[in-house]
């Protein structure tokens, strides 16, 4: 195997990134529209780093030996190829299946596929907020930040799982772990790669780059270690330290950075499926189909011991005393700690040790995290029975049995507004008005409470997940985008949806409930704070009510408040279907 600079660029500078077979398809069926010019056939290929890589490698090397300036942009390289030099080329490119890899180096390729596509938005937004010449310069210089990734997933056998397992099992930082495996750095190899291949200029300065400058490509190098931090978690450690670095950057307070890159990665595919192009916005986790199955990383899959254990301790049987929130490989609430530890010392004992250096990493994986289930159960262990019982697994009480201290009481008081629409609710829910007119005015009546957003997701019959159908919001800036909540997977919302239930996560509770929530839901809201409700008329389920503040904190007098309005809905929806019984 390769060790050192030297030898990995000798190795890999000969060799070849493949495309994606749908990028290919895509491309040809544009071939197809003889309206259309070659420059218009870029769409699809600025989102696959593999692609683009190929077509710059073999133009700029063309106008290199001809003593011409290398080519920055997809629409200029491609008019450089012509029409018939690019069919030719497309036909002779091998796409990822022909390399025939294994199925952990595949899913690995795909998997930092996505990153760079998620790198690349990022980066062409912020030129965009710079008011760059040309975006699509920096957009595929952030693309192409991962070349030598992608190359050592398809021609590197297994150096990559070893990076990773150093990496995400052993913590060490990504560039000591890539430096100890290949006897060089990452981003050294992948500059050295780009400048071998005549890369766009860009692209080469951002991995150079020491991102403690403001140049465009400091923040493409940026734009780079975010996606890859934020494919494991958006609010870890790594993830805080690069989001203040990015302040840093542009300037900005840390929380107005936080919510413009969760916005932008939620617009990634809005913006990939409004092109047509689907196969990158399934590549980005947060961005995945129902049916998509995205591994935290190359380790886990479904059918592993990781997984099948996971779930084993997630069922409980319903005559329990004690009911518990669980989620299938995440830290639960437990109600009973005496219990939860007897099943993790049995789940850790099940654990049959393997041969296979891929079973060692499963086996070093769970035991971290059970080391850290047990720390978090023996912090909280002596107030979660009560948080559980009052918050989410509680059904909501007639009366409001929550003690408020003075200067909540005076905060509690109900404003002349929302009084007078308390009051017009009320005449409508007697009325028995419909079910819409309702769910709309008490979305609206919400606002009153103090929340600046509120949304009513309703259940889809017969479909397992939950959609917003009734949004308002006191500005146009702080706007939910169209939420989609599945729910065929235990979740904090799905839980919501069993009966009558409510929840205020704040920052007593966060620990707690976070983990619980899907992340897709949590990069559409990019809040940390939330009112939520389940709405129910008798037995049937009929939506959940939702609020929030992008900018302030939430308050106890203010969810009292919400939960009112609440309750007056599902009583006026129980009263509308009386009503539409008789008339009928």
């Amino acid at each position: 195997m390769q060790h050192g600079l030297a030898q990995w660029l000798a190795y890999l500078s000969v060799k070849e990134l493949p495309i994606l077979q749908r990028s290919r398809a895509d491309v040809q069926a544009l071939i197809k529209q003889a309206q259309l010019s070659i420059t218009q056939y870029s769409t699809p290929i600025v989102y696959d780093a593999g692609f683009s890589a190929r077509i710059f490698r073999h133009v700029n090397t063309q106008r290199q030996s001809s003593g011409k300036h290398p080519l920055t942009t997809m629409g200029n390289a491609l008019s450089h190829l012509g029409q018939t030099a690019f069919n030719d080329f497309l036909n002779k490119a091998p796409s990822l299946e022909d390399l025939k890899l294994s199925e952990r180096n595949s899913q690995g390729y795909i998997r930092v596929m996505g990153q760079a596509c998620h790198a690349s938005l990022q980066a062409r937004n912020w030129a965009l907020q710079r008011n760059a010449v040309e975006t699509e310069e920096t957009q595929l210089a952030a693309l192409l930040q991962n070349i030598t990734e992608l190359m050592l997933w398809c021609y590197g056998d297994d150096v990559m799982l070893k990076i990773e397992e150093l990496c995400y099992v052993k913590k060490k930082p990504y560039e000591e772990a890539a430096s100890s495996v290949l006897g060089c750095g990452m981003r050294e190899l992948g500059s050295k790669l780009a400048i071998e291949w005549n890369l766009p200029e860009m692209a080469v300065d951002g991995l150079l780059s020491k991102q403690d400058n403001f140049t465009l490509a400091s923040g493409v190098s940026l734009a780079s270690e975010l996606a890859r931090i934020v494919t494991l978690n958006w609010y870890g450690k790594d993830a805080e330290d690069v989001i203040r670095r990015i302040a840093k950057y542009k300037g900005l307070a840390e929380g107005a950075i936080e919510r413009r890159l969760h916005m932008n990665a939620v617009d990634v595919n809005d913006e990939l499926l409004d092109k047509g192009f689907e196969a990158p916005a399934k590549l980005l986790f947060q961005l995945a189909d129902d049916n998509y199955e995205y591994p935290q990383f190359v380790f886990n899959k479904e059918d592993e011991p990781l997984e099948k254990s996971a779930k084993a301790e997630s069922v409980k049987p319903e005559s329990a005393k004690s009911e518990v929130v669980k989620t299938p490989g995440k830290t639960g609430l437990q109600a009973d700690k005496k219990q939860a530890n007897v099943k993790q010392v049995k789940a850790k004992a099940e654990i049959v040790p393997s041969n296979s250096s891929r079973d060692v990493i499963l086996e070093k994986i769970k035991a971290r995290k059970l080391a850290e289930k047990q720390r978090e159960e023996n912090q909280s262990a002596d107030n979660s029975e009560k948080q559980v019982s009052d918050v989410v697994r509680k059904k909501m009480p007639d009366k409001q049995e929550i003690k408020l201290d003075e200067s909540e009481k005076k905060s509690a008081s109900v404003s002349k507004e929302l009084a007078a629409a308390i009051r017009e609710f009320q005449l409508m829910v007697s009325q028995g008005k419909p079910a819409h007119d309702l769910i709309e005015f008490a979305v609206k009546t919400c606002l009153l409470c103090g929340v600046q957003r509120s949304v009513f997701v309703i259940k889809v019959p017969e479909k397992n997940f939950l959609v917003s159908r009734y949004i308002t919001q006191v500005s146009d800036d702080i706007a939910i985008k169209s939420l989609k909540i599945a729910t065929n997977k235990p979740n904090l919302f799905s839980l919501l949806m069993e009966k009558s239930r409510n929840i205020f996560l704040n920052d007593s509770n966060r620990g707690k409930y976070w983990k619980s929530l899907p992340d897709t839901v949590k990069l559409s809201l990019g809040v940390k704070q939330f009112f939520a409700m389940s709405i129910f008329a008798n037995s049937h389920a009929v939506g959940l009510m939702y609020a929030d503040k992008v900018k302030g904190e939430l308050t106890q007098a203010e969810y009292i408040q919400f939960q009112g309005i609440c309750r007056l809905l599902s009583k006026g929806i129980i009263q509308s279907t009386i009503n539409k019984k008789k008339k009928g």
